[in-house]
């Protein structure tokens, strides 16, 4: 099990564990990663399934793969995200 920072963020094989929300605010970041992170923690960051329960989606796949965009797939699954998500931490 990783844990991130002092958030309380787990990743247990493809799950996210239990977050301490209010670590996020305490956290000294930019104001839009830490809303980045509590919508995530809440599973309210705008995926193609939490856009189908609001409103109709005609298809709720992955632009780059035939699996649903779900929060899960988006950060742990999807080939083309992993491979961004690499660039961005070997930049930093």
């Amino acid at each position: 099990m990783a844990v991130c920072c002092d958030l309380g963020i787990g990743i247990q094989g493809s799950l996210l564990c239990p977050i301490y929300t209010p670590a996020i605010w305490k956290v000294c970041i930019f104001q839009r990663v830490q809303l980045f992170l509590w919508q995530l923690s809440k599973d309210k960051l705008l995926t193609r399934d939490n856009l189908a329960k609001r409103s109709h989606v005609d298809d709720m796949s992955c632009l780059f793969r035939s699996k649903n965009e779900s929060i899960h797939h988006l950060f742990f699954y999807c080939c083309v995200a992993s491979n961004i998500l690499s660039i961005v931490v070997y930049i930093l």
